[in-house]
């Protein structure tokens, strides 16, 4: 029940005429810290940020804004507030630029789309564009054209651009449609994109013609064992694993595992194709947990199994790779992490990567996608639809052998489960691979 150190060092750190930028240093936790709640002025609805930073928008020049941050863990304890006041700049240009016209789709993959647009004026002058996908941003740029890329094929996309001043001040967006090329057939060698090439060869797959028992169980441990009254909880149909949790059941945590049946990977690529419901509290997930953690037979002393090998005892405590993660408030982000010790036990506090989520720009729960991920030794990589999305290096305690879950839990980081919660959310997995060298 220990909350997290107060965030250090807030501050306002940019400002424009319409809004207030803020950072501030990381907290610390003995478990790990996996947010901030950031309320603005009087505002008792906090904002929910994994960044070290947010913005606040929509001010008036020449006026001050006071915000308090807060670090929350995944038990929920929240830290002492931190607490600080910043200022825009002076009323000066507040004229907004005019908005980007003749925006054109000038070129096209499978998998990417590159937009060009006419340049927009401004009194003083432009800054640069941003430009969307859908509603969500994706990035800035001064030139007038832009590539999006990991998208989905044959697939039609809603493109926006806005221009911006230095002042701040941004045009409306001006959109248009545009159609990714339609899908190829996978490569006669059949290696996922992310590896083909590079020497690996497939150790490990299920495409759910049927939920074999043999590979997965129906809970990990922590998890209410399954009832018999839960009707399609966990089913295998037309080739679609379904782990389904429902209100009238309480949504109780829905898992699936190989730990059972003993089948644990150390390194190698591994890709699932997914698609999952949202809503607040939906909380689907492909992860690897540490198999020698799970069937310590000394628990709360360390696994014994490593001192007979001759290994550090880092490599018997609790490693955890996140290959994906969503929450359904935010159907747009990518959650991928690296956990040192997950459980905070034995004495050792956890750690995990602070570049543990991406913004796509497409909504993931709009149908299937592709969930990867490749561990080497030094490094872990994350991939959606084959696409690189962020790598972070391995820890001490990573390079163990480690067994497959998958599952659709309520709560999180986000918001738990309320009214507007659909009454049945669900997983469900087309398929499941594993390559190594």
């Amino acid at each position: 029940m220990t909350p997290p150190s107060m965030p250090s060092n807030l501050r306002a750190s940019q400002a424009t005429q319409a809004a207030v930028t803020f950072a501030w240093g990381a907290s610390t936790d003995n478990i790990s810290v996996v947010g901030y709640d950031v309320y603005v002025g009087s505002n008792p609805t906090p904002a929910k940020v994994t960044s070290l930073n947010y913005t606040v928008t929509g001010l008036a020049c020449g006026t001050s804004v006071s915000v308090k941050v807060a670090a929350y863990d995944r038990a929920g304890n929240r830290s002492t507030a931190a607490v600080a006041t910043g200022s825009t700049s002076g009323c000066g240009d507040s004229q907004a630029p005019s908005p980007p016209t003749s925006l054109a789709v000038t070129s096209r993959t499978a998998t990417s789309l590159a937009l060009s647009w006419a340049a927009s004026t401004d009194n003083v002058g432009v800054a640069g564009y941003r430009y969307f996908l859908g509603t969500s941003s994706v990035n800035t740029t001064t030139a007038t054209s832009a590539v999006f890329s990991g998208l989905a094929c044959g697939t039609n996309y809603t493109l926006g651009v806005s221009a911006f001043d230095a002042a701040g001040n941004t045009s409306t967006m001006t959109t248009v449609s545009g159609s990714t090329a339609a899908c190829s057939p996978p490569p006669t060698t059949g290696e996922p994109s992310p590896i083909a090439g590079k020497g690996y060869h497939q150790v490990f797959r299920d495409d759910f013609d049927t939920l074999n028992r043999a590979v997965w169980d129906n809970h990990i441990w922590y998890d209410q064992v399954p009832s018999a009254s839960w009707t399609n909880f966990q089913y295998a149909q037309n080739g679609i694993l379904h782990l389904a949790t429902s209100r009238n059941n309480g949504y109780p945590d829905n898992t699936v595992s190989t730990q059972t049946s003993g089948r644990t990977f150390t390194q190698g690529y591994f890709e699932a194709s997914m698609k999952w419901t949202g809503g607040h509290g939906a909380w689907p997930g492909f992860w690897l947990y540490s198999f020698r953690h799970a069937t310590n037979p000394a628990y709360p002393a360390i696994n014994p199994i490593c001192a007979a090998s001759g290994l550090s005892t880092a490599l018997c405590e609790a490693g955890e790779i996140d290959a994906f993660e969503g929450q359904g408030s935010e159907p747009n982000a990518f959650y991928g992490t690296i956990h040192r010790n997950s459980c905070g036990c034995y004495g050792v506090g956890d750690s995990q990567n602070g570049n543990n989520w991406q913004p796509v720009g497409v909504d993931l729960t709009a149908g299937f996608h592709t969930y990867g991920m490749l561990w080497t030794a030094t490094q872990i990589t994350w991939y959606l639809d084959g696409r690189a999305l962020m790598s972070a290096a391995t820890y001490d305690t990573t390079n163990q052998p480690m067994f497959l879950l998958l599952q659709m839990w309520t709560g999180g980081w986000t918001y738990n489960p309320d009214s507007t919660t659909p009454s049945t959310i669900e997983t469900q997995v087309d398929y499941l691979q594993v390559w190594q060298k």
